[in-house]
């Protein structure tokens, strides 16, 4: 590879927008320390340091082959599933860095320019057909699986509104996270097709549920307007609650008239006795009558608590009319989509919440087609670039240029930022000239979890055998830190070589066909700590 020049860009300055420590958030919740989800726990760190594989010369090409060669043996061996490891007992991590990288502490965030550039609007819109994809693994549904959620749901509410009445702050996020976490993948299919005759009703009830949700979670980034709009909070929990319990009733009913009721008998007795009546409703039609007089109340609720944020306040004008056209799951995902990237700009200038998966787009994140069969998830600020807020200038990192363009041959590339679109866009669209890169992901798409912006590849739709990330903070891959390789820090060394050095093995992985990149990277990790390991040559 020939090295490029480092190239400045400039642009006006822009104002900084970092995420504020949780400390001096006005909301009081995220005051206290909180459990991560578990769709943020921690793995321990194996990711292959490239900082000491670069510099060490005992891992020439010749090691590296012989360490991919490996690789082949390990065809028919299994590896299981990330979200099954987390149950395990986890093993000594493997400690190669022996300095903590400079940029590991800093956060990492970015305001975008004022305007959207043209050629940034231009690249998001290729991304719009993803917008109905279903999430590529997701928990088969069943009618028993869709009435243990449904009756999680109710009591995750009951205790959202005892949390409320007690204002124990710390249970509200916690409660709030179970939430995001049973409904992301759930469709509840089968309880319409057992009350197909109120279809509309039926997915009326657990989207308006949701919308409630992310009311709530609006209010809380101004603790004034939440203090002085709790009666109205908790008249939402409360008429959601209602519209629960009646759709229990019409559940059981309809649940007699099928031959297999006594196997739902037990479940169902749960619901039954989690639920207190507390009102003296004979009639079939009305409970229908009820759920729809309480899903006006809560239209018009929602309506009044958000009608000081624009954005958000049209956005659920549109979405509520349209809730019956569409499946659960097709609704939830347009009403993420947009959630997602509204909640990143509110944390960006109020701090984060703690509740990671409300603040995240929906997945996956790619289309289901991969021509490439092996991705290369990239990250950019001090991997690619270092952007200086003083000046509004960028330098690029020595190599960049060729790295995509060979790259680009043996994966599909993809950038994944915790930068915001608008300014990842404004960088990417002059880095990326030749279009080398086929996807943008930026902080909307990651976790964001205790100042961390955590990039979860289970949710990209990629096989993670064939799928590897590159990034200069270990800690934004550790979900999945088998798949990663650390990279040096870079801000403005014009004699840095990490780009031109880390081709080579990547392109390795490719030519050997590596079964699994995670037990190739094993093999040069394992390598790389033998070698480390060797007395100096002599003579």
């Amino acid at each position: 590879m020939r090295k490029n020049q480092t190239t400045i860009k400039t642009r006006p300055a822009r104002a900084v927008s970092q995420a504020k420590d949780p400390r001096e958030s006005q909301f009081p919740i995220i005051e206290q320390k909180q459990t991560k989800p578990s769709s943020v726990i921690r793995s321990s760190k194996k990711s292959l340091d490239f900082n000491r594989l670069i510099k060490n010369p005992r891992l020439n090409d010749s090691r590296i082959e012989e360490a991919l060669e490996v690789d082949l043996s390990f065809k028919k061996m299994e590896i299981k599933d990330n979200r099954l490891q987390k149950s395990s007992p986890q093993k000594p991590h493997l400690q190669l860095i022996s300095e903590t990288s400079q940029a590991e502490g800093e956060q990492r965030a970015s305001t975008p320019p004022r305007k959207n550039r043209k050629e940034g609007q231009d690249f998001n819109a290729r991304s719009e057909s993803f917008a109905t994809l279903e999430p590529l693994h997701h928990a088969e549904e069943t009618l028993a699986e869709n009435l243990k959620i449904f009756i999680k749901i109710y009591e995750i509410m009951n205790s959202l509104l005892n949390s409320m009445k007690k204002n124990t702050t710390l249970e509200l996020i916690n409660q709030i996270n179970q939430y995001m976490e049973l409904t992301e993948d759930t469709g509840f299919q089968y309880l319409e097709e057992l009350l197909q005759e109120h279809t509309k009703q039926v997915r009326q009830i657990f989207l308006i549920l949701r919308v409630g949700i992310v009311v709530l979670v609006n209010c809380f980034f101004d603790l004034h307007f939440y203090l002085s709009s709790i009666s109205n909070i908790k008249n939402i929990l409360l008429y959601n609650i209602q519209n629960l319990s009646h759709l229990s009733d019409i559940l059981l009913e309809k649940l007699k008239e099928k031959p297999e009721y006594p196997l739902y008998l037990q479940l169902y007795s749960q619901l039954q006795f989690n639920i207190n009546k507390k009102n003296s409703i004979t009639k079939k039609h009305d409970y229908w009558t009820y759920i729809k007089q309480n899903i006006e109340l809560l239209q018009n609720l929602y309506k009044s608590l958000t009608k000081s944020q624009r954005d958000l306040y049209q956005f659920l004008i549109i979405f509520l009319r349209s809730i019956q056209n569409y499946t659960i799951k097709e609704s939830l995902r347009n009403l993420q989509e947009f959630i997602s990237f509204y909640f990143t700009i509110q944390q960006s200038y109020q701090g984060l919440l703690g509740i990671p998966l409300i603040c995240v787009a929906p997945s996956p994140y790619l289309p289901y087609t991969n021509p490439k069969t092996y991705t290369l998830v990239l990250d950019m600020d001090e991997t690619l670039i270092h952007f200086t807020d003083q000046t509004g200038h960028f330098l690029i990192r020595p190599f960049t240029h060729q790295f995509l363009q060979e790259m680009s041959q043996f994966y599909e590339l993809v950038v994944f930022t915790a930068g915001l679109p608008d300014y990842a866009n404004w960088v990417l669209d002059q880095v990326d000239k030749n279009k080398n890169i086929s996807y943008r992901l930026f902080r909307q798409h990651a976790l964001q979890y205790s100042n961390q912006f955590i990039k979860d590849l289970s949710r990209l739709g990629r096989d993670l055998s064939k799928c590897i990330i590159v990034d200069n903070v270990p800690d934004n891959f550790q979900n999945q830190p088998d798949n990663g390789i650390f990279i040096k820090t870079w801000y403005s060394d014009q004699n840095d070589t990490a780009l031109a050095e880390l081709g080579p093995i990547l392109k390795q992985i490719v030519m050997k066909k590596a079964e699994d990149v995670r037990l190739a990277l094993k093999e040069v990790r394992k390598m790389l700590t033998q070698s480390i390991q060797l007395p100096p040559l002599q003579g």
